[in-house]
């Protein structure tokens, strides 16, 4: 791979990123209002519905706040390092980027424990607000399950890129 190659690998690599933080704003304006319609029912069921998108709709937006802010200075960052420090780009990038993919199996993890534990309130429970809660954490453990593998993939794809261009062989 080319500096060159390198370089336009990291501009799509973080120019998606951004893309998605943007889709992840979006979501969280959703999650917050499903949490507000889950409140506005006045029943049990809704209750147990606000809390999980409640209480993760803060995490998320945090997240592809970050993300989103960020996305800019990690382009400049990486791009000066191809240019002026590939052993650098070595040393900081591909260790940054191979913890990242691994975070994704937990995150991975997570949501799919959201997902069985969702479900189990859903078919186990007799209790509408436990109903909810089930509900809530089943949508939200599916739409991170998604917004994450489509991460996961692309962060898979950048760290092959930055590993063609720095590791010999």
């Amino acid at each position: 791979m080319t500096q060159g190659e390198l370089i336009r690998s990291i501009e799509r690599y973080f120019a998606a990123e951004r893309g998605e933080a943007k889709v992840g704003i979006l979501l969280v304006a959703g999650f917050v209002a499903i949490a507000l319609f889950g409140l506005s029912l006045d029943a049990p069921y809704g209750a147990g519905l606000a809390i999980p998108n409640a209480l993760l709709s803060p995490v998320l937006a945090f997240v592809v706040g970050f993300v989103y802010l960020r996305a800019p200075k990690d382009v400049a960052r990486a791009t000066r390092s191809v240019i002026a420090d590939p052993a650098g780009l070595a040393k900081d990038e591909i260790p940054r980027m191979r913890k990242v993919v691994r975070n994704f199996r937990v995150y991975r993890a997570i949501e799919i424990g959201m997902l069985v534990l969702g479900a189990i309130l859903l078919v186990a429970s007799a209790s509408p607000f436990l109903h909810g809660i089930g509900a809530g954490l089943v949508e939200l453990g599916a739409v991170f399950l998604v917004f994450d593998g489509i991460a996961d993939r692309r962060a898979k794809r950048y760290l092959a890129a930055l590993e063609a261009f720095t590791l010999p062989g």
